[in-house]
């Protein structure tokens, strides 16, 4: 092999070390190895500006995806935590989009990703030790 190949290699490889960045993945690598898995949809629309347009919403069964990886029930979004439930939830934001045969634009509400979100929830039936000892709730995190 001959030097500067070896030198081209070498850079290659720096190049790819110092551009991979752990907080930033592509869609596919993550799209369904989250608490709240996600389905991706194509809105079309012929008459519209943009034609297509990528959807992300939330999977109907998010724990469904944690059975099958045998995480517990608990351990997954949609469960019940003390006085905080857990719950996967769709983002949504809002895009503008043109219709050129009406010259309209318009705002369309885009679902963008899924998210657990914290809520705070009634007591339980079958509430922890802490909570029957009438323990004060724990506060919520602020965020």
């Amino acid at each position: 092999m001959s030097a500067s190949l070896v030198a081209y290699l070498l850079v290659a490889v720096a190049v790819g070390v110092v551009a991979w960045d752990p907080t930033r993945q592509d869609i596919t690598t993550v799209l369904n190895k989250t608490v709240c898995p996600i389905k991706v949809d194509i809105d079309e629309d012929p008459k519209r500006i943009p034609k297509s347009i990528k959807v992300f919403k939330c999977q109907k069964d998010p724990n469904l995806w944690c059975s099958k990886m045998n995480i517990p029930k608990n351990e997954c979004c949609q469960t019940h935590h003390d006085n905080v439930k857990l719950e996967c939830v769709e983002i949504t934001d809002w895009v503008q989009v043109y219709y050129p045969e009406s010259k309209e634009t318009q705002t369309y509400p885009l679902s963008v990703g899924c998210a657990c979100v914290i809520e705070e929830a009634p007591l339980l039936d079958n509430p922890s030790p802490a909570r029957r000892a009438n323990a004060p709730p724990p506060a919520l995190p602020s965020l």
